[in-house]
């Protein structure tokens, strides 16, 4: 029988991988490099039915999977850098059921999947049996893939979603049915502008937001002030963001509010003084804020007196890079710093 070079390593690979079968009561695997275009036999339930946790790493050639949803205790899945696989789930009969679900799964990565078509071969944009994972509780996406595909999931228990490099609309993740998320981190999303109107009653459990690199987005809604159980809002490298929603000011449990890079922004809003729960402020590289901002003479410095308390340069330095979750009493104790402390306090009488 005559194979092309091609087919020869695809047999050759296969081969190998055959050799490496592991014992049945295996509980993790990784495969790392894999040059072939399918997995060998014994990488499937028929063999492996005790696997925890599967990661397939720049694997550059393959485009067939394993059934993953037959892995009953299956609890994370990590597929990165497949660049030519196309789906997910393939039935051999061609049929597509009206769902599938993941019985265990915890954790879910997909990460540089540029070919990723949808889900299961067979369905449409429009059209797909609904992927159920009833204990899913981390989903991170990473790379430039469709998210229509998330209005077919159902995971009602995902508290944390990472969503990085899309050039998707944001509308189309279905962050109603994640009632309990908690977490939730968005970086380089090219579309963002707005957040999604849809998105304003499906974020009243979130507690951490990272905004980064989204290089378009211009304002943050006005129900930002409905996100009472936010603790930590990070804002970095958002270079068209001229300004804070005044709402911010009902965040009353916020502990933690980063600003970094963002070269627009012009403007806290007044309600930024209400945040009595605040722990740490940082505000770096926002040329034009800083200079509102500016000690004893910034149009902002002295308006409110977070801005005394939180921006004084020296001394905000030192709660951030040091001890900035210690007490008044042991920052007094801080005998290189007492003088500093002595400054500060001064701006508070």
């Amino acid at each position: 029988e005559k194979h092309t070079i091609g087919e020869l390593g695809d047999v050759i690979y296969e081969s190998v991988l055959d050799c490496l079968q592991p014992h049945s009561n295996l509980q993790k695997i990784y495969i790392d490099g894999y040059g072939g275009v399918n997995l060998c036999n014994w990488v499937s339930v028929k063999f492996l039915d005790c696997l925890v946790t599967i990661r397939l790493h720049d694997c550059e050639r393959l485009r067939h999977l394993p059934r993953f949803d037959q892995f009953p205790n299956l609890k994370r899945l990590e597929l990165c850098d497949l660049p030519n696989v196309e789906y997910i789930i393939v039935n051999n009969n061609d049929s597509v059921s009206s769902s599938t679900i993941f019985p265990s799964l915890n954790e879910l990565e997909i990460s540089k999947m540029p070919k990723l078509v949808s889900w299961c071969k067979g369905t449409t944009s429009t059209k797909s049996p609904t992927i159920i994972f009833p204990y899913l509780s981390c989903l991170r996406i990473y790379g430039r893939r469709p998210l229509h595909m998330l209005k077919f999931w159902h995971a009602p228990n995902l508290k944390t979603l990472l969503i990085f490099d899309s050039e998707d609309e944001l509308n189309v993740v279905p962050l109603k049915t994640y009632e309990n998320l908690t977490s939730l981190s968005l970086r380089n999303l090219s579309k963002l502008e707005y957040f999604p109107e849809c998105w304003q009653h499906c974020m009243t459990s979130l507690q951490f937001l990272y905004l980064s690199y989204c290089e378009n987005l211009k304002s943050l809604a006005e129900w930002f002030g409905n996100l009472t159980s936010l603790t930590q809002l990070h804002i970095i490298s958002c270079g068209k963001l001229t300004m804070l929603p005044e709402g911010i000011g009902n965040l009353t449990s916020l502990t933690i509010l980063v600003i970094f890079n963002c070269e627009k922004l012009a403007l806290l809003p007044e309600g930024i003084q209400h945040l009595h729960n605040l722990q740490n402020l940082t505000i770096d590289d926002c040329p034009i804020l800083k200079e509102r901002c500016k000690k004893g003479k910034g149009e902002d410095w002295p308006r409110s007196p977070i801005f005394q308390k939180f921006l004084l340069d020296e001394f905000i330095n030192f709660i951030e890079i040091h001890c900035w979750r210690l007490k008044s009493a042991d920052l007094l104790n801080c005998m290189v710093y007492a003088k500093l402390w002595k400054d500060f306090h001064s701006q508070q009488v």
